[in-house]
């Protein structure tokens, strides 16, 4: 029996990772000048050994077992409102504010809230691969605003 896949899913866009890292497959570069790579916001290098050790330490604890609250821990959320208060101005309370696992989950919750399939959503150009991807898959168009670099 087979099972069909939603046509928005198989029709997508394809991710253009694995073209992203040929483009830099069996390069070398110099000790004094060594690739940054800060593509798809995965690194190509260990973290920090004061993190891995915080983790180490973290992971053992019962409370790193559990479930947070769905719109993410309370003190992150206070921390997170009064930093962009300080930073951006204006008021932002704690109970508007929603943590989420990165940008992409972040805009997939933002596009969920407003839009549906057969709606229309203006992208701005250039966007992140994943974004597009995101909008096909929901059924909704997305049409471009290509904004210029000043």
């Amino acid at each position: 029996m087979a099972f069909p896949i939603n046509s928005n899913v198989v029709n997508a866009v394809e991710p253009p990772i694995a073209e992203a890292q040929s483009w830099i497959a069996g390069r070398k570069f110099p000790k004094n000048k060594p690739l940054l790579n800060l593509a798809q916001a995965v690194p190509s290098y260990p973290p920090a050994n004061s993190m891995s050790e915080h983790l180490a330490n973290n992971v053992k604890l019962f409370e790193t077992a559990q479930y947070t609250a769905i719109a993410g821990i309370p003190a992150l959320r206070d921390s997170l409102a009064s930093n962009m208060m300080i930073s951006h101005g204006g008021r932002i309370e704690a109970e508007n504010v929603l943590i989420s696992a990165g940008c992409n989950q972040a805009f997939c919750i933002a596009i969920m809230a407003i839009a549906k399939a057969g709606d229309e959503i203006i992208l701005s150009a250039p966007y992140y691969f994943n974004h597009i991807m995101w909008l096909e898959m929901q059924g909704i168009k997305p049409f471009y605003y290509h904004s210029e670099v000043i």
